[in-house]
């Protein structure tokens, strides 16, 4: 496994920044991310998928998933490394878990009083919005929903999805491009009848007045 990004864990360098490092290395590729307390009383692995997600993690003691999760993501001081992973790497650790990284960053100081309800709450809703995102875009309509609260949830549970670059929605900055673009069109056209207009004229006034 190739090492993609290692480090400390402290000394200013704390899990919040880690986790938001992992985000921009993760790219298109699985990854692991190993975490080790110093002194090393906890030692493990978290599965990353290419969208951002944690789907997997298994802690050397034995916990697995949403124990692991809160028990590697609570260490304060020891070291930490991103590894590149095949495929069957990647399912040793995998397992049947959705916990978006970048929805995490904010519960970190308290993730041990993160509950298994709590986090299987956050997985039913973000599989929803990725299905749903991931079929709008095959259809190819836009998925912005303007509606209160909905519209709030579908931008933060997509913004670190693969599906956000792909999906076809127009920005406003790009129609208000067009809307130039369109005026522009105008102005030339408008442009080009009055200089007809004024040549027409002077010629006329040429054929017309006495020399």
């Amino acid at each position: 496994m190739d090492v993609l990004l290692e480090g400390t864990i402290g000394d200013g360098c704390d899990m919040v920044g880690i986790l938001q490092s992992v985000l921009s290395h993760t790219g298109d590729a699985k990854a692991l991310l190993r975490i080790t307390s110093n002194p090393v009383a906890v030692n493990g692995r978290l599965a990353i998928n290419s969208s951002g997600y944690i789907v997997g993690a298994r802690e050397a003691n034995g916990d697995t998933g949403y124990a692991a999760i809160k028990k590697l993501l609570s260490v304060r001081n020891g070291s930490f490394a991103l590894l590149s992973a095949d495929s069957d790497e990647f399912a040793k650790i995998k397992q049947n878990i959705y916990v978006r990284i970048d929805r995490l960053l904010s519960h970190i100081s308290s993730i041990d009083t993160l509950t298994d309800g709590i986090f299987e709450s956050w997985g039913r809703s973000d599989r929803e919005l990725e299905a749903e995102a991931l079929k709008q875009d095959q259809e190819g309509e836009n998925t912005a929903d303007d509606s209160g609260a909905g519209a709030v949830l579908a931008a933060e549970a997509l913004a670190c999805s693969k599906y956000v670059s792909s999906m076809p929605a127009k920005p406003e900055r790009f129609a208000k491009l067009q809307k130039w673009e369109k005026n522009s069109e105008r102005f030339v056209g408008v442009f080009y009848w009055l200089a007809f207009v004024v040549i027409a004229a002077g010629a006329a006034f040429w054929v017309l007045c006495p020399h």
